[in-house]
């Protein structure tokens, strides 16, 4: 929470997977909370989110704002910025989020895998923030990620990408595999990244 805080962040966003078990959805909840305090903060669900806690109301009370389908406009140091996101098996709504959109303005893009970025790069978003890999987790000196569970495999296993003019980043997240994986990093550190955005 410090780390955050001291990056004095304009705004925040999580891309999804919230919890391992219903056990520590309050624990997620109050975390937060804390952050939303900190900076305006954006999510939308993982596919942990969208399918084993459906029925369950992740953000609600926490003062982060979801997104699902929908743009919004913000106004960062007096600059617009449009942000919009889809949760995992909502892909569908990804032209609806941009409807709304002025097709000059600045846009951010939130979705939880990688897997949309030629979708993504078509509808010229600026930056795309995607999660779910883990950086593979298990990683090996040299060769990176064991394995992404993306489409494109070790394509966009971490980090910054450029995809026509998009930008990509896919973020390590600071949380492990759930199920029957083991709760085990390996050269694939958990992160928080800074991106800062300058005019042109």
């Amino acid at each position: 929470m410090l780390a955050i805080a001291n990056a004095e962040p304009d705004l925040i966003v999580f891309t999804g997977d919230c919890i391992n078990s219903t056990g520590a959805l309050p624990v997620f909840k109050n975390c937060l909370t804390r952050i939303a305090k900190i900076a305006p903060t954006f999510a939308v669900k993982g596919n942990w989110d969208s399918r084993l806690w459906a029925g369950m109301d992740l953000f609600q009370g926490t003062g982060a704002t979801e997104l699902d389908g929908r743009a919004m406009m913000l106004a960062v140091r007096g600059l617009p910025i449009w942000l919009s996101g889809v949760g995992v098996d909502n892909e569908q709504s990804l032209q609806r989020a941009f409807n709304s959109v002025p097709p000059d303005a600045f846009k951010i893009f939130l979705y939880h895998y990688p897997d949309l970025v030629n979708e993504v790069a078509a509808l010229n978003v600026d930056l795309y923030c995607a999660g779910h890999t883990h950086g593979g987790q298990i990683a090996l000196p040299f060769y990176g990620a064991l394995m992404t569970l993306s489409k494109y495999g070790k394509k966009y296993e971490a980090g910054l990408y450029r995809k026509q003019g998009t930008w990509m980043y896919v973020n390590r997240g600071i949380g492990m595999e759930g199920g029957p994986a083991p709760r085990v990093r390996f050269c694939a550190r958990p992160e928080l990244t800074i991106i800062e955005i300058h005019p042109p």
